[in-house]
C-alpha cells in the first residue's frame, strides 16, 4: 500500500492514511494501551512526552547518521527494546518499591539511546551526549559519554560498559582458528547486548559499521549463544 495511489487503495475498500501525517504517536499510544500497570504507563507517558520528539529533532538537525533511519522505525525499536530489557529480571518491577520508577526511567533512557541515538556517527554521539545530559540532568556519571554506560540491575544505577568485560580471556576451545578469535571489547559487549535484546524478542536487527570492525563475527557469536530451538547455523 505504501506505493499505491489513494485512488487504488480506495477501490479496494480501504481508507488510506499517510504515515507522515499520522506520525509516531499512534503507535506509542497503542503500545501503552496494552500495558496494565498504571505506574508504568504514567511514567512512560511522561518520558515519551519529554524525550522522544526532542531527541528525534535533535538527531535530524544536529547529527549525521551512518545509515538514515525512519522516525517511526526508531520509535518502534525503542518500544521493542524497552519490552525486552525492562523486565522483573532486570529490576524493573513493582516489587522494587521506591526504585521502580527510577528503574523505568533508566531503562527508557537506555533504550532511547540505542534506538534513536544508535545510528549517529561518532561526532553525532558527542552531540547526542550533550543533548541528553542537558535534558536529563545528573542522570549519568560525568566521566564518559552516555554511550559508555549501561544500566546495572543489581546496583540499580548506571555503570561503565568496561565493568562488563571479563577480567581474563582465553579462546574456547584452544583449537579455535585465529581468524575466529574475538577478544571482548566495550564495542563487542554492548553491540551483542543490544542485538540480543532484539533477537530474544523476535525482532530483526541491522548491524552497520566500517569495514573490518567484526560485524559478521559479532552476529555469529550472538546466534551461536541462542538455544537450538531458536537458531540453527547452516
Amino acid at each position: 500500500l505504501s506505493v499505491a495511489s489513494p485512488a487504488t487503495v480506495s477501490r479496494a475498500g480501504m481508507i488510506y492514511m499517510n504515515v507522515e501525517d499520522l506520525g509516531w504517536m499512534p503507535y506509542v499510544s497503542s503500545w501503552l494501551a496494552r500495558k496494565e500497570d498504571q505506574v508504568l504507563v504514567d511514567t512512560l507517558s511522561r518520558m515519551v512526552e519529554k524525550f522522544v520528539e526532542a531527541a528525534l529533532e535533535h538527531r535530524r538537525r544536529e547529527c549525521k547518521e551512518l545509515v538514515e533511519t525512519d522516525r517511526l522505525n526508531c520509535v518502534r525499536s525503542l518500544c521493542t527494546l524497552f519490552d525486552s530489557l525492562a523486565t522483573a529480571a532486570n529490576a524493573c518491577a513493582a516489587q522494587e518499591g521506591d526504585q521502580y520508577v527510577p528503574m523505568i526511567e533508566n531503562w527508557f533512557l537506555f533504550c532511547l539511546l540505542w534506538s534513536v541515538g544508535a545510528s549517529v556517527a561518532e561526532e553525532g554521539r558527542k552531540r547526542m551526549d550533550a543533548f541528553l545530559r542537558d535534558l536529563a540532568a545528573a542522570r549519568w556519571p560525568s566521566q564518559e559519554t552516555v554511550y559508555e554506560y549501561c544500566v546495572d540491575p543489581k546496583r540499580k544505577q548506571w555503570v561503565l560498559w568496561e565493568e562488563k568485560l571479563p577480567t581474563t580471556y582465553k579462546p574456547t576451545p584452544e583449537t579455535t582458528p585465529f581468524h575466529k578469535i574475538v577478544v571482548p571489547t566495550v564495542d563487542t559487549v554492548r553491540t551483542k547486548h543490544v542485538i540480543q535484546a532484539y533477537v530474544q524478542h523476535g525482532r530483526h536487527a541491522l548491524l552497520v559499521g566500517n569495514v573490518g570492525v567484526g560485524k559478521p563475527v559479532t552476529i555469529q557469536s550472538v546466534l551461536q549463544a541462542l538455544p537450538e530451538s531458536k537458531c540453527s547455523m547452516v
